[in-house]
């Protein structure tokens, strides 16, 4: 029983010390994977998800380019710029992860309890 819990435990290691290890292209292979995950619920209609997505892959490759200035300037230029415009284009359409107007609203189950809608302002 003692060579299994060696075992796990030298498993976990190693995984750790392969994880620090990871060098700019797996890096940038897990930006990459962000951005499709953001298109993949852009395209399903899901805008918030997809702009927290995108969000989250912009800070981690300005973070990347910052560490890493002279790996493939282009792509990252052009990375950068794709996410810049999905931001804009989203956050025209979609209120910004985490604000009010983002969070869902619940239906009311209960007949009669909700509030009468209020009637226009004359003037308005």
């Amino acid at each position: 029983m003692k060579w299994f819990v060696e075992l796990v435990i030298a498993s976990l290691l190693v995984g750790l010390v392969s994880a620090r290890a990871q060098g700019p292209d797996e890096q940038y292979v897990q930006i990459y994977n962000l951005i499709q995950e953001g298109d993949a619920l852009n395209s399903n209609g899901q805008l918030n998800q997809a702009l927290t997505k995108y969000l989250e892959a912009r800070t981690a490759l300005q973070r990347f380019q910052r560490g890493y200035a002279d790996w493939n300037a282009q792509v990252v230029r052009f990375r950068l710029n794709y996410l810049e415009d999905k931001v804009a284009a989203l956050s025209a359409k979609a209120p910004a992860p985490g604000s009010p107007a983002a969070a869902p609203t619940k239906p009311s189950t209960a007949a009669g309890s909700a509030a009468p809608a209020m009637a226009p302002v004359p003037g308005d």
